[in-house]
């Protein structure tokens, strides 16, 4: 009897073992997935601030030079320009920005630049991308009623915004 009873107690042993090993398996499985997830939105989150950097470069170089982007083609309206960025220790390239100036409504009614920039991350072996679109306030003189003949005070600021995913 007593040896049925320690075989019992083997058995119940050996299920509870078996029972805690799933558990503990079920739950670094879904560390794993939780920790990837979260990667995941890092990486996308360091392309959005890739892509605001591109708006933030586009928007200063405009208030610094009244003649950027210089004249192409015809008509002009369009310009792009792009640029490699690196960590801060000077290392490798971690990802780029690509800028498209439109100056297609920069002029009277609208006096408006559209600013679309690409935020490009590289990380093992995969890009991702994220999108902004900014609308900069290029008119001369103030637009709001009764003030058209003082200097605008938003001149050069972003007026409007939008993110777009990948």
């Amino acid at each position: 009897m007593r040896a049925t009873k320690r075989a019992f107690v083997l058995i119940v042993a050996l299920f509870v073992v078996t029972f805690i090993s799933m558990v503990a398996f079920a739950f670094l499985n879904s560390s794993s997935l939780e920790l990837s997830t979260a990667m995941s939105v890092g990486l996308e989150q360091q392309a959005l601030l890739l892509a605001q950097s591109g708006i933030a470069d586009a928007r200063v170089k405009l208030e610094r030079d009244p003649l950027f982007p210089p004249p192409i083609g015809d008509d002009g309206t369009f310009f792009s320009y792009s640029e490699e960025v690196s960590d801060l220790a000077g290392g490798p390239v971690i990802g780029t920005f690509d800028v498209i100036v439109d100056h297609s409504y920069a002029e009277e009614p609208y006096y408006l630049v559209r600013l679309t920039s690409i935020g490009r991350l590289f990380r093992q072996n995969q890009e991702i991308k994220k999108s902004v679109q900014a609308e900069i306030d290029v008119s001369p003189t103030d637009r709001r009623s009764g003030h058209t003949t003082e200097v605008n005070p938003n001149l050069y600021k972003i007026v409007n915004w939008s993110e777009e995913g990948p």
